[in-house]
């Protein structure tokens, strides 16, 4: 299922787009791009939740609140420098849709309009929604997702000075 979905989530991820130069993102939940794995370690210690999984230099799972509500979010690592996560918030099948939107607009409200990607339709995993908003050094998608149960996920990634080739090709290493 996480590959699945992460699979997913990489398309949104690297589709094509302009990135607003004059706005960049520092990091996420107060840990900086390119930090150390074992200072990001150090520093999830510290916040309320729970490391559930390492692996060593990699990635690390976090159990916690997020935006207020319980989130699986992982940590991932290259060259031991913090480079994506993804913040998970599992729902029912009723509240999928009101979860999305509210998770959306919250981001919207913080940095402004999103680029948002037609509905795929259809029902179980191949329905999908998804939108994002480019900064000049980052990325942040939010996508609504069906496979066993329905999960919005929401991704943050960090791209350096890397090239959109660069990154397809980091990310194909991953899987």
């Amino acid at each position: 299922m996480k590959k699945s979905i992460f699979i997913v989530i990489l398309g949104i991820i690297f589709f094509p787009c302009f990135a607003d130069e004059s706005k960049t993102l520092d990091g996420f939940w107060g840990i900086p791009w390119e930090t150390s794995f074992n200072e990001t370690v150090r520093i999830l210690r510290e916040k309320p939740g729970k490391i559930t999984s390492i692996n060593e230099q990699r990635y690390i799972g976090f159990q916690g609140f997020f935006a207020g509500e319980d989130a699986h979010i992982s940590f991932y690592f290259e060259k031991n420098k913090f480079i994506n996560v993804f913040v998970q918030y599992r729902c029912e099948e009723n509240t999928a849709e009101e979860t999305y939107q509210k998770y959306k607009q919250m981001l919207i409200e913080k940095y402004g309009p999103a680029i948002v990607y037609p509905e795929k339709p259809g029902t179980g995993e191949a329905k999908s929604r998804l939108c994002a908003w480019n900064f000049s050094n980052a990325r942040i998608s939010i996508g609504l997702m069906y496979e066993d149960v329905p999960a919005v996920l929401i991704s943050y990634r960090y791209s350096s000075n890397k090239t959109e080739e660069q990154l397809r090709q980091s990310a194909s290493n991953d899987l």
